[in-house]
């Protein structure tokens, strides 16, 4: 299987499986875009699992270095807004490897694994999994 990476710029936490940012693309390129981590599922922020929804959440930000602003935006329709990054942080690079450039799923996220650099073996999503913040999901 062939895979492709590309550097992403994190802007935005969705939730603990959802990050947007700006992906390069090479040659002065880039696209703002949402990253579902393809390899695990979060708790939702919503309902029933909101407490351990936040707590992934807030897991995967640090994980990659996120450092968001005081508050969540606030959501349409009662449901929590997006974690921001904070005025004068510096925005976490990540690599994000697909296995296929145009792997999107059903809502139009890039579906990918994450990486804290190109030297890491270990992905950012195999780490909320171990840590218990999400579980595998196929």
């Amino acid at each position: 299987m062939s895979l492709y990476r590309y550097w992403l710029t994190v802007t935005r936490v969705h939730d603990g499986d959802t990050i947007s940012g700006s992906i390069d693309l090479g040659f002065y390129l880039a696209m703002g875009q949402a990253v579902r981590l393809g390899g695990i599922n979060a708790p939702e922020i919503t309902g029933t699992t909101a407490v351990a929804g936040e707590a992934s959440t807030i897991a995967l930000m640090g994980l990659i270095g996120f450092v968001h602003a005081p508050a969540r935006l606030k959501g349409a329709f009662g449901v929590p807004g997006d974690y921001v990054l904070a005025d004068g942080a510096t925005p976490p690079v990540l690599v994000v490897e697909t296995a296929h450039p145009k792997a999107y799923e059903k809502y139009g996220r890039v579906l990918g694994t994450l990486y804290a650099s190109e030297a890491s073996s270990t992905s950012i999503d195999q780490a909320m999994i171990d840590g218990g913040w999400a579980i595998a999901y196929p």
